[in-house]
């Protein structure tokens, strides 16, 4: 289920993890049953369905707050701070992911202290601090390239080409873009690497890349289920560039 998930199979997740919770249930293992409610808060978050996985984040919290499992914990605090960044409440993702990098950072756990980065620059990305956005997500990629972990490495790249952009670092951003896109290429990597793409080139005002890696992304949406909002609106935003402003307005309007 968590291969599933990570490759951007919702679907499968979600049937995998329902086989998962029906054992746990059978074992009676709580603690079995609310990692897999985390993991299913992901696949709701990933999924554009944030109160659905603030729902499950809350229930698996309570477990593992009942069975002192501060790992359990740490891990749905981490999740629960991308969701309050999700819904714009930057000070509450702020204070989750400054609490949970420091509990990952003393029990050796880089992974989550990578993700946490990344969440901080997203922060400092959308609060205009472009330097502090850039360090962050570049210390996050780098992290993630020496646990030789693509999917942690396509989540830093996100903010890390967007800074690149708004810094008008443009040969950076290009590299970063064609990283991205070779990592969309080396396998089920889910939309988000073309997605990232895309919004890069859109800024960059290349439109023929950005339409091309937008479309490409929603086809991988359609085929996962996840979110199509963001690859829809940077389709849109690539057509006017082209100069087809009545396409733009009947994709989103279609997409609506």
């Amino acid at each position: 289920g968590f291969i599933e998930m990570l490759t951007g199979s919702l679907a499968d997740a979600e049937w995998f993890f329902g086989e998962a919770d029906g054992l746990f249930s059978e074992l009676g293992d709580r603690r079995g049953m609310a990692y897999v409610e985390q993991h299913r808060a992901w696949i709701a978050f990933m999924s554009g369905d944030l109160s659905l996985a603030r729902e499950r984040l809350e229930r698996a919290v309570g477990t593992h707050t009942e069975l002192g499992d501060r790992n359990g914990v740490g891990w749905a605090y981490g999740m629960l701070a991308f969701i309050e960044f999700m819904e714009r409440r930057f000070d509450e993702a702020e204070a989750l992911a400054v609490t949970v990098h420091r509990e990952a950072e003393l029990r050796g756990d880089e992974w989550a202290a990578g993700m946490m980065d990344t969440l901080r620059a997203d922060l400092r990305l959308w609060q205009g601090k472009l330097e502090e956005a850039h360090d962050l997500a570049e210390k996050a990629r780098s992290r993630f390239k020496r646990l030789n972990d693509r999917f942690g490495q396509i989540q830093a790249m996100a903010p890390l080409v967007r800074t690149q952009v708004a810094l008008g670092r443009f040969a950076a951003s290009q590299r970063s873009s064609e990283e991205l896109i070779a990592l969309a290429d080396t396998g089920r990597q889910g939309p988000f690497p073309l997605m990232a793409a895309a919004g890069a080139a859109m800024h960059r005002g290349n439109a023929a890349v950005a339409l091309s890696m937008a479309e490409r992304a929603i086809a991988e949406v359609d085929r996962n289920g996840s979110n199509p909002m963001e690859p829809s609106v940077v389709r849109a935003m690539a057509l006017v560039q082209s100069g087809r402003a009545e396409d733009a307005v009947a994709a989103l309007e279609a997409w609506e």
